[in-house]
């Protein structure tokens, strides 16, 4: 590509050629509409004139729809008192004919608050109705929350009719929710029969639903609830969570028979968690009372596990309380684990007592910590003594990431004193992370500041973060001034990628301005970039404009080239127009790479469509690529399509490296299938490489299976390979299945560079039960 000929594309363009688009009165700079002010105080002045529309008036429906009607002309609809003395005597038929008679206005993504208060009165009155009529709604995530909220008045009033609607709905996230709204109705009145509701959800859901039942029930009747849990015998995550709820409300009893009936848990997981859940709300009850019998306890990790849990809990009103207790740990990690949990409690309430203690400690990684949470604390409200404080600090990262945090929160108060402490910072690693800080906190209130400290960074990865955010937020202010600051920035890869975000942004505004912008203030290495990236947003709103405009370039290379861009984003509305466009790609390098993406694109989503341009393409060279990306496409979704299609055109026409694609994506959804066709791949290389693949994913789901399979397999390099990686991974879970299994590696090198490798894993005997067909090994 010769970068010049952007020269001889932007004179034409600018000299008002190819399309007119340089007339002034279209190219103007929009920045995309502005909505109109929504004048609150008329509308609720209009509302205090209703004293004439009493609630029992004959036509209120009508006249009542005229207001909100205009209310909603005039901007967005705001609940308030007049409109709830207004629609709150309405009845269900008059509701009704209320929100139909609306239409689409209620619909309208704006009047949210409107739709929710209609909903709300409606299913007050008649939830069954309202229901009913949002259930026609088109689907969609805002129709759906109207539906939870229906049906958690149905429930209410009539659990049995709702619960069988619930129960009758295909399975969803809707439903589920829905089911969970139910579990909380019935847990109140009929635990046994919301424990019912709890396995209509799937099993890795149910978790949450039985805390709610048990928490419930363990008001009422604990040791009925108890009973029935035990029974139950629910799996491990399951159980935790449903001892928690059970033993947190026992505790709001009678905290001791509570944790009396614990120690009866045979598992020492639900036991942790019985406890854990008592010592909660003992603490929220009666803190000093469950701390005196916590400290109580015989000396050991159940002690400390109390001790640890009332201070997690224990209220911020009664610092002294807390650290009493904590001198109650053990020194060591026990008590640094209290301090973390209780340390940011500490500094809301008495951040120069929590500070104080941190800076008794001795000099560690804990001692920083626990003053970065204290000063993270005190910075809300006093930002300025915060990095007074962070000062006397060890340098280090640990530091500079305390002092950025302390002079956002300062920026955003004070900015000048931010300002000013930023410019006098006298550690120069620090005064950049400082600047970043600040432009990062400014990018909201102030941008253009913002902008003028993100242009003091020096070059490197932070300034690459930086600058971009600086200049979307400033763009989105003032886009003139933003392109104007980023053009004037020095040569690099932050000022490149800002160029990029802002071409794409106004892009999406107005793609012929941008694409002025792009020709006419970037330098010619970064023309051809930008150019793309317009193009693709171009493509996405206007196609048939941005075709047009392809068509029209005069320089034949030029019109190669950035058919490529045009042609990538097309593939996904008109894919044969795509393809056409393709072809005039010039370069067969990028011809074929062209190719090969759009045929993957293409084949995700229109795999037939797409098969029946393979004849057409057949002997010509980009076929090989083009079968490539279709096949790579297929695997994503249909992986034994996708090696039929291999089976079918592959060998010699299309590169191996589809193959890994494919079994790639079966080993994560079918391994087993896969594992039978690994042997028909002909290329040795290419074989083992598949096969390490499989084994690898397919030993992360079914470890055992891979090993039955493993040993069907004839003694090849190939098989020791994919032995090794299974071994390997075997090792973290189960060393002694990994010994047992050494032996079966052919390759004598490869099974000593094993066998020192898992040395240090092995523990205890390998044993003889671990290896199939009952010996030591295969």
């Amino acid at each position: 590509m010769r970068l010049r000929t952007f020269g001889a594309l932007a004179l034409p363009l600018l000299a008002g050629g190819l399309l007119g688009w340089l007339a002034r009165g279209w190219i103007g700079v929009r920045e995309g509409p502005q909505p109109a002010p929504v004048s609150i105080g008329a509308q609720y002045a209009e509302e205090a004139a209703w004293t004439g529309l009493a609630p029992t008036k004959p036509g209120r429906v009508g006249e009542i729809l005229a207001r909100i009607r205009r209310a909603c002309e005039a901007g967005v609809w705001r609940r308030s008192s007049a409109w709830q003395w207004l629609l709150g005597p309405l009845t269900s038929s008059e509701l009704e004919h209320l929100v139909r008679s609306l239409g689409p206005l209620l619909h309208h993504p704006a009047q949210r608050e409107l739709r929710t208060f209609l909903m709300e009165l409606w299913a007050r009155k008649d939830a069954e109705a309202a229901l009913r009529h949002v259930w026609e709604w088109p689907g969609s995530g805002e129709r759906d929350r109207l539906v939870v909220l229906c049906c958690r008045e149905w429930l209410e009033q009539n659990p049995q009719s709702a619960g069988e609607w619930i129960r009758a709905l295909p399975a969803s996230p809707l439903r589920h929710e829905l089911v969970n709204l139910a579990v909380e109705v019935w847990s109140r009145t009929d635990p046994a029969g919301a424990l019912e509701w709890c396995r209509e959800l799937p099993a890795t859901l149910r978790g949450r639903s039985y805390e709610v039942v048990f928490e419930a029930w363990g008001a009422t009747a604990p040791q009925e609830a108890f009973n029935y849990l035990v029974a139950l015998n629910l799996p491990p995550q399951q159980g935790y969570q449903a001892v928690s709820g059970l033993w947190r409300a026992w505790a709001r009893s009678s905290p001791t028979d509570a944790l009396e009936s614990a120690r009866r848990l045979q598992s020492d997981v639900l036991r942790h968690a019985a406890w854990r859940a008592v010592f909660q709300s003992w603490a929220e009850l009666a803190p000093r009372d469950a701390a005196a019998h916590a400290v109580q306890l015989p000396e050991g990790l159940e002690r400390n596990r109390a001790v640890m849990t009332l201070i997690e809990f224990w209220p911020e009103s009664d610092p002294k309380g807390a650290m009493n207790l904590l001198e109650e740990l053990p020194g060591g990690t026990a008590r640094e684990e209290a301090l973390r949990l209780w340390m940011p409690h500490w500094a809301q309430v008495e951040p120069e007592a929590a500070w104080e203690e941190v800076n008794r400690l001795p000099r560690s990684a804990v001692q920083m910590e626990l003053a970065g949470q204290v000063l993270r604390q005190w910075a809300l409200d006093d930002p300025e003594t915060a990095l007074q404080k962070a000062q006397t600090l060890p340098l280090g990262q640990a530091r500079t990431e305390l002092l950025t945090d302390i002079l956002t929160h300062l920026a955003r108060q004070d900015p000048q004193t931010a300002w000013t402490r930023a410019q006098q910072w006298s550690v120069e690693g620090e005064r950049s992370a400082l600047y970043a800080a600040l432009a990062r906190a400014w990018t909201d209130i102030d941008p253009g500041r913002a902008a003028e400290v993100a242009s003091r960074l020096p070059a490197g990865p932070v300034q690459m973060e930086v600058i971009p955010e600086v200049a979307m937020a400033y763009a989105a202010v003032d886009g003139r001034a933003a392109r104007e600051w980023v053009a004037g920035l020095p040569e690099g890869p932050a000022r490149r990628l800002a160029l990029e975000r802002l071409a794409q942004q106004w892009a999406s505004l107005d793609p012929r301005a941008a694409l002025e912008w792009v020709l006419t203030t970037s330098a010619p290495a970064e023309q051809r970039r930008l150019v793309d990236t317009v193009l693709q947003e171009w493509v996405r709103q206007d196609s048939a404009a941005a075709i047009q405009w392809w068509q029209q370039i005069p320089d034949p290379e030029l019109r190669s080239h950035f058919a490529g861009p045009v042609a990538h984003e097309l593939v996904y509305s008109n894919p044969l127009r795509a393809l056409e466009m393709a072809e005039q790609v010039t370069d067969m390098a990028e011809r074929k790479s062209l190719f090969d993406r759009l045929a993957h694109v293409w084949g995700r989503y229109d795999l037939e469509g797409a098969l029946a341009q393979v004849e057409r393409l057949r002997g010509s060279e980009v076929v090989g690529a083009f079968l490539n990306g279709l096949i790579r496409g297929a695997a994503e979704s249909d992986p034994a399509r996708a090696w039929s299609l291999w089976q079918r055109f592959g060998p010699g026409g299309v590169p191996a490296e589809a193959l890994t694609h494919i079994f790639d994506a079966w080993s994560m959804q079918d391994p087993a299938t896969a594992a039978r066709h690994v042997w028909e791949i002909s290329d040795p290389m290419i074989r083992a490489q598949v096969m390490e693949q499989l084994t690898a994913q397919w030993t992360t789901q079914s470890p055992d299976k891979v090993l039955s399979w493993l040993q069907t397999l004839p003694a090849t390099p190939e098989r020791d390979l994919a032995l090794a990686v299974h071994l390997r991974q075997r090792a973290v879970t189960d060393p002694q299945v990994a010994h047992a299994w050494l032996n079966a590696i052919q390759d004598p090198s490869l099974r000593e560079q094993l066998r020192m490798e898992l040395s240090g894993r092995q523990t205890g005997d390998a044993g003889a039960s671990v290896a199939p067909g009952g010996g030591s090994g295969p």
